[in-house]
């Protein structure tokens, strides 16, 4: 293992294949293992850089797994691995994220992976104690968020009786987060889905999105992406044939215009400062909506969020088109991802 690297990714549930596609293009990696939502790829360099993808939720140095159907013996195992960690991290970990791989396709079978696992919960908890007893993990609780630069030891479960280990240090929001997946609420009282989605797109995201200004949804209907906006302090406007929820339009800072995108004149953007896009429309159907509006000499945006629906992970390999679409509206700063909230789609986030 000291003359190789070993990366463990985990991913959307069918998302695997796109994944693979991405990884393996970067010069010397390989598949060594895969099931549905978590991949491990191996690279003959032990200082070989990691490989990106949109698709890829977690990454990880991979360190080891175990199988039994005893805690016990799964901890002993665990201990092992982490013996062979000493020389690199002698003072141990600063936090331990517990997740399981997606058991479904998100949205399918009501399955989110915000939502509470209390079986994740109570392995999470006895690794937990298991390891604070020897000093090896400084955090208060498993599954908190790190801060940047903060060492996590990570513990995948993938199968009942098999876990896969393996540490990151927190670099970004996403790989601070325990599975990457944003801490909310699954139970709160929301108008939609959308809430979700758009609440980790602003945080992932990281756009430099200022309460009070005005932003503009597009496929705004029935509110959930609005209902967080107005959270968050902006003003909001939201563009849909359909009817809005009432709880969000009562919000004096909302404005829903009931029309089409592109029935509209431009001169309804002249305020617009960020633009967020989810409707469910095609990818180059939603680009060339935007395009007209961003690139109108009367309007002046200065970043979007856009949901660019996939249909097929086939359609992965036109992203990088994508992208370079955007970016030639005077978008320069570009970073793309398949949110944990999402479906089979993709987030764009850019910036002038």
């Amino acid at each position: 293992m000291a003359d190789a690297s070993f990366l463990m990714v985990t991913c959307q549930r069918g998302a695997e294949t796109a994944l693979k596609n991405d990884l393996t293009a970067a010069a010397g990696w390989r598949l060594a293992f895969s099931r549905p939502g978590f991949v491990t790829f191996k690279h003959d360099s032990p200082t070989a850089d990691w490989p990106d993808s949109p698709f890829a939720r977690t990454r990880s140095h991979s360190v080891g797994k175990a199988q039994s159907d005893q805690l016990a013996e799964l901890l002993d195992r665990f201990d092992g691995v982490l013996d062979g960690l000493a020389d690199r991290h002698p003072g141990g970990f600063d936090h331990l994220h517990v997740w399981a791989r997606d058991r479904a396709v998100v949205g399918e079978f009501s399955f989110e992976p915000h939502a509470a696992n209390p079986l994740v919960a109570d392995v999470a908890q006895r690794i937990y104690q298991h390891l604070t007893a020897g000093g090896r993990v400084a955090a208060s609780e498993p599954n908190q968020t790190a801060s940047r630069g903060q060492s996590v030891l990570d513990v995948v479960l993938v199968d009942p009786g098999q876990w896969w280990f393996g540490w990151h240090r927190a670099e970004d929001l996403p790989s601070s987060w325990p599975g990457a997946i944003p801490p909310v609420d699954a139970e709160q009282d929301v108008v939609s889905r959308a809430y979700f989605k758009l609440a980790e797109a602003v945080a992932w995201s990281q756009l430099p999105m200022r309460p009070g200004e005005h932003v503009f949804e597009i496929g705004s209907a029935p509110g959930g992406a609005c209902q967080r906006l107005l959270e968050l302090g902006f003003r909001v406007t939201g563009i849909d044939p359909a009817e809005m929820d009432p709880r969000v339009l009562e919000h004096r800072h909302m404005t829903h215009v009931q029309a089409h995108a592109e029935d509209l004149k431009r001169s309804v953007y002249r305020d617009a400062r960020w633009l967020v896009v989810d409707a469910t429309i095609k990818p180059q159907k939603t680009l060339w909506a935007v395009e007209g509006i961003v690139t109108s000499s009367e309007v002046s945006v200065r970043g979007m969020l856009l949901t660019l629906k996939l249909g097929s992970y086939e359609r992965a390999e036109e992203i990088e088109q994508w992208t370079q679409r955007v970016r030639s509206w005077g978008y320069p700063r570009i970073a793309v991802r398949q949110l944990a909230t999402g479906r089979r789609e993709i987030c764009l986030a850019a910036s002038k």
